[in-house]
């Protein structure tokens, strides 16, 4: 019997993390994100009932389809009558492998977990991550760190029939979440410790449960908003509380603004989130996870969730700040720097650069 109550998990360490490893070979990692938190705000009150609840998060178990083309990946992906550009695909090449000498980041005290939201609603077909991010605890220095990967960057995709350049979130339709950890690693030297795995479906279902969020929606953005929205609704302009479906149709948004601003959107959907989390009673945020788990998938084992869990006290005390990649300079501007490729708008990544960037930021 745990004494006082209390159990006492021992910290998940990089050392830890990597033998318990399997092969390492659409919205959101917002979801995950949420999620995660949502599990730390109810850590206090209920750790016994969470370890109960943990035997229904599913396995890894999407591997993804190599044989898949670009064309049926992205199929709704529009495409322009333009040239590739040439000049900025050898570029980018060139800059990975000279990148490439640059030693992986594998720092003690420090722990990295891919956050995948996947969109994945017909488990029959392959899926797309749709978000991918890059959540670091950094015990070192008492800080989360969280960085946002734009799935539209032009990376170097080692599949195991052979490395092939693509849009990032190729990686996941080929070879599911091993493959995108594997991917990421490589482009950015960086190692990942763990994944963590979400499906469109349980969004809803978090917003939904913490009793919708308020958005405040702008002129351009309605028309997107009626599109996305699966209720078939027409919105307006301004502050408004947004239920689940409504919220997933906000973070969708494509055409307004680009990716940047998708993922600002995505921000806000999770601050809010959480900012409604605070709100509610254990019961409530037991429920909310009870509903949620079932639709996570992670290689994590049960103990080391748990490990987390354990911790929840000092993890919500950590500050946290974000990145975005691809940066575009060494000032870390906004990035306008867009190519072609099979009539796909794609960001070109100074690899360089963008490894100095991320390294840095994990560190700090």
């Amino acid at each position: 019997m745990p004494k006082n109550g209390v159990i006492t998990l021992a910290h998940p360490t990089k050392k830890n993390a990597k033998s318990s490893k399997t092969s390492k070979g659409k919205i959101a990692g917002l979801v995950v994100v949420s999620f995660f938190s949502l599990i730390l705000f109810v850590a206090a009150g209920g750790l016994l009932y969470i370890n109960g609840m943990l035997n229904k998060l599913q396995p890894g178990n999407f591997s993804g389809n190599e044989s898949l083309t670009e064309s049926e990946i992205f199929a709704g992906e529009s495409r322009q009558n333009v040239s590739d550009s040439i000049s900025d695909i050898h570029d980018t090449k060139s800059d990975y492998h000279n990148a490439q000498s640059t030693e992986m980041l594998h720092q003690s005290g420090v722990e990295n977990i891919l956050l995948i939201g996947s969109d994945r609603r017909n488990t029959n077909i392959y899926g797309n991550s749709d978000s991918m991010m890059i959540a670091t605890i950094n015990h070192d220095t008492g800080k989360l760190h969280l960085t946002s990967l734009m799935r539209a960057m032009y990376v170097n995709i080692p599949k195991s029939s052979g490395s092939t350049w693509s849009m990032l979130n190729a990686a996941y339709a080929w070879g599911g979440p091993e493959l995108l950890v594997k991917t990421v690693e490589q482009n950015f030297r960086v190692d990942i410790d763990h994944y963590i795995v979400v499906d469109f479906t349980s969004f809803t279902s978090v917003v939904d449960a913490v009793g919708g969020v308020e958005i405040t929606l702008q002129k351009d953005e309605l028309r997107w908003m009626a599109y996305y929205d699966e209720k078939g609704r027409t919105f307006s302009a301004g502050t408004q509380k947004l239920d689940g479906a409504g919220a997933l149709a906000y973070s969708r948004i494509r055409y307004a603004g680009d990716d940047f601003v998708r993922t600002g959107r995505q921000r806000t959907v999770m601050e809010a989130i959480l900012k409604k989390a605070k709100t509610l009673s254990v019961p409530q945020l037991l429920s909310l996870a009870n509903t949620v788990i079932p639709m996570v998938s992670t290689d994590m084992s049960k103990t080391q969730i748990l490990s987390y869990v354990s911790q929840a006290g000092t993890l919500l005390s950590y500050p946290m700040d974000q990145l975005m990649l691809p940066v575009e300079n060494e000032g870390g501007g906004k990035y306008q720097n867009i190519m072609f490729v099979g009539g796909m708008e794609m960001y070109k990544v100074n690899f360089t650069v963008n490894i100095k960037h991320l390294h840095a930021f994990i560190l700090s």
